[in-house]
């Protein structure tokens, strides 16, 4: 699959088509997670920001969670790291006369 059909594809998952008869300026369907643009007077669609799918943009991507989770391992990672610093940094100065 070449490149621009992957972001067509993307935008296509994206552009979710909602048909409810209210305009974007009177009702946002689409919650703090996406944008309302009106196609028509009929219609609308939410555009959804990134980490974020669905009609109304509600359900976080696998995409998100995975960052979040590995931000959140990298954390642990760290603090252990500096942790065991600390504790080999204070024990060889405990030794020293």
């Amino acid at each position: 699959m070449n490149p621009m059909n992957k972001i067509i594809a993307f935008l296509v998952l994206i552009f979710i088509t909602t048909s409810n008869g209210q305009s974007c300026s009177t009702y946002n369907p689409c919650g703090q997670y996406g944008y309302c643009v009106e196609i028509s007077n009929v219609s609308s669609e939410c555009i959804c920001k990134f980490w974020w799918v669905g009609s109304y943009c509600n359900e976080q991507s696998s995409s998100g969670i995975q960052v979040i989770v590995l931000g959140v391992l990298v954390a642990i990672l760290l603090i252990v790291f500096y942790g065991l610093s600390i504790f080999c940094w204070a024990r060889r100065r405990k030794q020293q006369p």
